[in-house]
């Protein structure tokens, strides 16, 4: 029967995994609805440059470019939120991994081995790298 140290050490390892795990699914689903807002923007800047291009070419030649420099640098920005999304990510499963760990010690309980979360984690790290991927590339 653990004791009320324990007890609450294992309530605020599991109150510290929802919080992580929340922040997590709140920060893929904000780089996502901003991917999604940026390959909007970005096709609707294409589409309103063809339709330049079409009517003035000498005048459309300057717009282009400065609309290429801008989708340059938006996909440099959701590079460069991607980048930051992994390492927070990295981050929340090094946490995870640690506070599992603590909990799995104080616990005195068989559970998920590191080993099978660290491949979970990655899992989910791996896949939510991959989808923005697919949405940049797009």
């Amino acid at each position: 029967m653990p004791g009320l140290e324990e007890t609450k050490l294992l309530t605020a390892a599991d109150e510290a995994l929802k919080v992580i795990s929340h922040a997590e699914g709140e920060a893929t689903v904000r780089l996502a609805s901003a991917a999604k807002d940026a390959g909007s923007l970005i096709a609707a800047q294409a589409e309103a440059a063809l339709k330049v291009v079409a009517e003035q070419n000498d005048a459309d030649h300057t717009l282009l470019i400065r609309l290429e420099e801008r989708m340059e640098a938006l996909k440099i920005a959701l590079k460069e939120i991607k980048e930051g999304l992994i390492r927070r990510v990295d981050n929340h499963e090094e946490r995870i991994i640690c506070l599992e760990k603590a909990d799995y010690i104080s616990a005195g309980r068989a559970g998920i081995s590191t080993p099978v979360l660290i491949m979970i984690a990655g899992l989910v790290g791996g896949l939510v790298v991959f989808i923005i991927q697919q949405i940049i590339t797009k």
